[in-house]
């Protein structure tokens, strides 16, 4: 019964180490931030239609404002009127001809949307624009992902 005794008791002490030296090392990388997942975000514009978001093509700061810079994507001259982003609006006056691109957004501070510089965001978007041709009003809608500079 005595031998048996001491082989559990080896056994738990050789595991105990292993599962000691486990936690120390994954300990280790968490602090380090390995498995931090933001650090791992490219910026990324999609579900845009109308509009090209190019990936430098917007910035948004730790303080929460806002550059945005659009390229119009369709064969004929659009006028943006409006931008919903973060659940506010932006009123906006101007136009595009085809193939142009525009910064329709310069250093506009966003309520509520802050954070550390180098912690990612998702942000919506949506680009209210009246197009020329038809005379119809369109919403073009996308998502911005990236992080806070």
């Amino acid at each position: 019964v005595n031998v048996r005794a001491q082989a559990a008791f080896e056994y738990l002490m050789t595991y105990s180490w292993a599962i000691l030296i486990i936690g120390v090392v994954v300990g280790f990388l968490v602090y380090y931030g390995i498995f931090n997942p933001g650090s791992y975000v490219r910026p990324e514009a999609f579900g845009f239609s109308t509009f090209y978001v190019s990936e430098n093509g917007w910035k948004l700061t730790a303080d929460g404002k806002l550059t945005l810079i659009v390229q119009n994507q369709i064969d004929h001259r659009v006028e943006v009127t409006k931008i919903y982003a973060n659940g506010e609006t932006v009123p906006i006056l101007t136009d595009l001809a085809p193939g142009e691109s525009k910064m329709i957004l310069d250093d506009h501070q966003l309520s509520g949307k802050s954070g550390a510089a180098g912690s990612s965001y998702k942000l919506k978007i949506a680009i209210e624009y009246n197009d020329t041709v038809t005379k119809l009003l369109h919403n073009d809608t996308g998502t911005l992902i990236g992080k806070f500079e």
